[in-house]
């Protein structure tokens, strides 16, 4: 599987976009094209059901295109070396109040990132901007990434090990990177409805959403997620997802 850095490098121009029938709604990159590149971004569109993504050069480049958006932005990445040329200017982004976003609450703020070095010197300068939800590695392949972005979609956490440290003191609920899980040890863990849950959290569901689909009440996904959690040995659906990934990729029985 590629991985995100081997996808060749092709400007997105926020300012020429379509929004497809099934958008509804924004995924926001704030970086240079060598980060978010067109290619990538179009993979997102086209595995995450009804996001638009769309790339901004800078956070005032985005505030200033904010009042023309017609339909709700649910994330915001910002690219690594934006935040650290510019921290105050992601204390700003942080601090616009929700009823600027029209029609819902404020999006989940995310920063990318390269290289664990990268990410350390941006948690340090920004740890005390709670409203960051987590950082996304963008070294990872495809699956792994879009994985994460999912997450972050519905509303969930992340932090690497990488930054683990930097954050612990504001993050009390971060998922925590697992440690790598041999395949056959998954599969001994996980009985095979396990599975069926998590490869519908991975994906972005919520729990009335898995229990719709598998046809069971949503008490059962409950009781099956708290299981997971148990024996993944990890202390949230976040943590959890990112384990089951590891092994079980989206299109993977």
């Amino acid at each position: 599987m590629p991985s995100i850095e081997a996808v060749a490098p092709l400007a997105l121009d926020a300012s020429k976009f379509q929004a497809s029938e099934t958008a509804s709604d924004f995924a926001i990159f704030i970086g240079p094209q060598k980060s978010f590149t067109q290619t990538v971004l179009r993979i997102l569109e086209d595995e995450i059901e009804g996001t638009l993504p769309l790339r901004h050069n800078s956070i005032g480049d985005f505030l200033n295109a904010l009042g023309q958006m017609n339909m709700p932005v649910r994330v915001v990445v910002l690219d690594a070396g934006v935040c650290e040329a510019m921290p105050d200017e992601v204390r700003r982004l942080a601090a616009i109040d929700a009823a600027e976003f029209p029609g819902q609450q404020a999006p989940s703020l995310v920063i990318a990132y390269w290289s664990a070095a990268e990410a350390q010197a941006v948690a340090a300068q920004i740890k005390d901007v709670p409203e960051v939800q987590g950082f996304l590695p963008m070294n990872q392949s495809i699956d792994i990434w879009l994985a994460v972005l999912r997450l972050f979609l519905s509303g969930g956490t992340h932090y690497p090990r990488a930054v683990q440290a930097t954050v612990v003191d504001t993050a009390t609920d971060a998922a925590v990177e697992p440690t790598p899980v041999g395949e056959e040890d998954c599969k001994e863990l996980l009985t095979s409805r396990e599975i069926a849950v998590m490869h519908e959290v991975v994906n972005g569901l919520q729990n009335k959403q898995i229990a719709a689909k598998l046809k069971v009440s949503e008490h059962t996904v409950k009781l099956h997620i708290h299981h997971i959690i148990t024996k993944l040995k990890v202390s949230n659906r976040t943590a959890a997802a990112m384990k089951f990934v590891e092994t079980h990729p989206p299109g993977k029985a």
